[in-house]
Parts: C-alpha cells; structure tokens; sequence
C-alpha cells in the first residue's frame, strides 16, 4: 500500500510539472501567435492547440521508447474524449451559453471529425502500423496547410510585429522539463497498473488522459472569462486534431503502436460518440449549460465503464 501511494504521489508531481511547462510553452506560442497577428480562431486551433497537445505528445514519445506503446493510444483517445465531455462540459456549464461562430470553420470541423474517424478504423486491428501514421501525418500537413492559407487571407494586409528571442528560450525550457515529467509520469503509470493489476491503457484513458487535458481546461476556462469564446471552442477542435494526427503519428513513427481491447470495446465508441454530439452542438452554434451537463454526466458513465 505504502509502494502504492509513492507511485501516485510520483504521479502527482510528474503531472505537476507537465502541465506547468505546458501552460509556459502554450503561452510563448500565443505571444508568437499574436506578434504575427493572427486572428484569436486559428491561435486557438494551431498554436495554442500544439501547445496544450504538448503533454500528450511527450508522454507518447517517452512511452514509445521505453516500448509501451500501448499508453500512447490510450492517452489519445482518453484525452479526446476528455477534451470534449470534460472540458466542453465544464466550460457550457461555466459560460452558460457558449456561442460558436461556425459558419467560417466547417474545413475545421471536417479535419476535427475525419481524424477521429480514421484513428477508430486504424485501430480496429489492435495495431496502427507505419502506412498509418504516415497517412496521419499527411493529413496533418493538409491541415496545417489549409490553415496558414486562412491566416494569409484575413491577415494580409496587416503588419507583423518584431518576435523577441525570450519567446523562442522560454519554448526551449520548458520543453526540457516537458519531457523529464514525461518521464516520470510514465514510470509511475507502469508501476500503478502493475500494483492495482490493471492494464497501462485503463491508467492512460482516465487519470493520465484528465491531467493532461488540465492545460486545455485552463486554457479554455480562461478564455471564456476573458469573453473569448472563438479561442475557447478552436482550441477544443484544434487540440483534438493535433493529438488524433501528431501525436499518434509522431509516436508511430518510432514503433508500431498497441491497442489494447478496451480501447476498441470501448475508448472507439465513446470518441466517436463524443465526436458526433460536439459537431451537432457546434453547427447549433450554441452550447447550452444543459449539453454541459449531459457531457459530463456521459463522461462519468465512460469512466464507470472502464473500472467495472
């Protein structure tokens, strides 16, 4: 028991200190992103998407390396599924009324809804080989392609202002401590599922998935009470898009990546499930405390599921 709570307080710490260095290095991007004048949309979907989607991505390199790629998955999927229920929820609940202008982004919405689509197929045979990931990426740079063309045409006109060097240093740190967290939340990840007898994909789906979808609640919490519900919606699809595209793709780049049966019994039902109601609420251009609500309580039957 005592060995227990040394993992979980490892644990603890190791999360601690990802999201930190994840909330620096999300904002070093937005001050780049607002140096370059970019509309508040698209910093929420590309910079400060990556930046929140940066615990996902570290923790799916570390556990490839140390081959338990199995984590890698169930990280992804728990996370999308948290982005959406949890995190969506919370901030329906928070902003009352969540207004989403919808009419520019439905390219958005289709990138967000086909890689969720995709990474549910790839994973239908237990594995996601290397022609996976590279299709993943592919569409990745679509996107991204996609998306600067949308940030030349609004900002064309505009004049970009000077990027300072203490921008690009800070990225740098805090991406050295991003990884040795990683590190230690893996470990402790291992450890845990080996001490409770259960697998390393539950561990990564619930609690591991939670902690590092923190920087996207903060980010959006903050967003909303800053009056910024564009930046609060995009950085929900945007970071969805970079976990389903990036982080599966850079991690099975390395090794073909596991899924354990859970993650198809369960984890493909409820992304997609949660994929459709935030698409449905997102062309209703408006999400209600009550579909607030409802994710979360859809949430918590996700998390009994998994554990019974």
């Amino acid at each position: 028991m005592a060995e227990l709570l040394l993992y979980l307080a490892l644990l603890i710490v190791g999360l601690f200190f990802l999201i930190k260095s994840s909330v620096i290095f999300t904002d070093s991007s937005k001050q780049i992103g607002k140096a370059l004048r970019m509309p508040q949309f698209i910093i929420g979907l590309t910079i400060v998407a990556l930046g929140t989607s940066t615990p996902e991505l570290i923790v799916g390199l570390v556990s490839t390396l140390r081959n338990q790629t199995s984590i890698v998955v169930g990280t992804v999927i728990g996370s999308n599924i948290a982005n959406i229920l949890l995190i969506l929820g919370i901030s329906a609940i928070v902003a009352k009324t969540l207004t989403v202008q919808s009419k520019n982004y439905s390219i958005d919405i289709f990138f967000f809804a086909s890689s969720a689509l995709l990474l549910s197929v790839f994973m239908l045979d237990t594995k996601i080989s290397l022609l996976e990931v590279i299709i993943s990426l592919s569409l990745l740079i679509v996107y991204l392609y996609y998306d600067q063309r949308k940030v030349r045409e609004i900002e064309k006109d505009k004049e970009l202002k000077p990027l300072k060097a203490k921008y690009f240093l800070t990225l740098g740190l805090s991406i050295l401590v991003l990884y040795f967290s990683a590190e230690l939340v893996v470990k402790a990840i291992t450890s845990i599922s080996t001490a409770l007898g259960i697998s390393q994909a539950i561990v990564a789906v619930s609690s591991i998935a939670i902690g590092t979808s923190l920087p996207e609640l903060t980010v959006t919490i903050n967003a909303i009470l800053q009056k910024n519900q564009a930046l609060a919606v995009g950085n929900i699809v945007g970071s969805n898009i970079f976990n389903t595209l990036l982080v599966v793709g850079v991690a099975g780049l390395f090794k073909p990546l596991t899924v354990e049966p859970v993650m198809i019994t369960i984890g493909i039902p409820f992304l997609l499930l949660s994929t459709l109601l935030f698409m449905t609420v997102f062309f209703m251009r408006q999400i209600k405390r009550w579909h607030g609500i409802m994710f979360l309580a859809i949430y918590a039957f996700f998390l009994v599921l998994l554990y019974f």
